[in-house]
């Protein structure tokens, strides 16, 4: 009786096992990087190659934001472009692609900022799965010495702790019309002003107040993730009304936020556009196929890598309407 049990125990024990294994190995599956070589990333996206190649034969200097920061500004390169990469959930296979890219053709990498925890993102059902690609990435990026910050939008954020702010459904229009009468906006060489002419309708000074709360915060959750200080922001264009009528890049560089010493820099500050040209592909232009168009200077390049998959088929889409 005592064999039997011993031998039930033991079969058991091996399924068991077995099934360990099976698990583990499908784990490791799931969650392992894409080994992608230099020809196969030039293979599927040969657009960012190209340009690479164009603008490395100009004798272009290329720096990411890190670089930026450090930079003495009165001295910048003639020829420079500031790689920068906004990383949503859809531009993660074509961000491992872009920077196998750098490295093999200019030996340099962007700054990558990914969209780690964005509010209206965190709603969907399947967020669990796509905060496992955000953060696989930012790991991934981070063990190549990659220069990894996040991409946010602080106005969904301060909407999400405060639900009951009063103008939150209020329509773009409505917004303009209190913003047009109520608000003086203003840029120096380093930082937006906002200035209520009267009555602070909108509590904007309250607003900035509680931002730098949450920001404090989410640079926490961020060096918590990843082991890594948040240096520089990239301002998420959100669909949030808010963010057409006071954007994310005017909030994040007013002189109260900024002084606050969370952050050094946002990538579309005043002091940085001050200094260098901005080069987009946010309307899929047509210098993405044709580099050798776009003038000798000093760039920022803000890429989405998905974008650069097929920009003609965001055109023709564009252009149906």
């Amino acid at each position: 009786m005592i064999k039997k049990i011993l031998l039930l125990l033991t079969i058991y024990l091996s399924i068991f096992l077995i099934q360990s294994c099976k698990n583990e190995s499908n784990t490791e599956k799931e969650n392992a990087t894409p080994e992608l070589s230099f020809e196969q990333a030039k293979a599927e996206l040969p657009l960012y190659a190209n340009f690479l190649t164009n603008f490395k034969q100009r004798g272009y200097t290329f720096w990411d934001f890190h670089e930026y920061v450090l930079a003495d500004k009165s001295a910048l390169p003639e020829k420079l472009i500031v790689l920068r990469h906004d990383v949503h959930h859809r531009d993660i296979p074509s961000a491992y692609r872009a920077e196998v890219l750098e490295d093999n053709i200019i030996g340099k990498t962007a700054t990558y900022y990914v969209m780690l925890d964005y509010y209206p993102e965190t709603l969907e059902k399947n967020y669990a799965d796509k905060r496992k690609d955000y953060l696989q990435i930012m790991h991934y990026l981070k063990d190549k010495h990659v220069d990894v910050q996040p991409h946010v939008s602080p106005w969904d954020d301060y909407l999400a702790a405060y639900p009951n702010t009063w103008w939150k459904n209020l329509s773009i229009d409505s917004l303009r019309y209190y913003k047009a009468n109520n608000y003086n906006i203003t840029k120096d060489s380093l930082y937006y002003q906002i200035t209520p002419k009267g009555i602070d309708i909108l509590g904007i000074q309250k607003v900035l107040e509680k931002l730098l709360l949450l920001v404090e915060n989410y640079n926490k959750a961020w060096e918590k993730e990843l082991g890594l200080k948040v240096e520089t922001y990239a301002a998420h264009g959100s669909h949030t009304a808010i963010n057409h009528v006071i954007g994310n890049v005017v909030i994040l560089n007013t002189e109260k936020l900024r002084k606050a010493n969370y952050f050094a820099l946002e990538t579309s500050s005043p002091e940085v556009f001050q200094k260098i040209k901005f080069l987009s592909d946010n309307n899929r232009p047509l210098w993405i196929e044709n580099p050798q168009e776009i003038e000798d200077g000093q760039y920022e390049l803000l890429m989405h890598p998905q974008v650069w998959e097929n920009p003609q088929e965001y055109r023709d889409l564009y252009w149906k309407k």
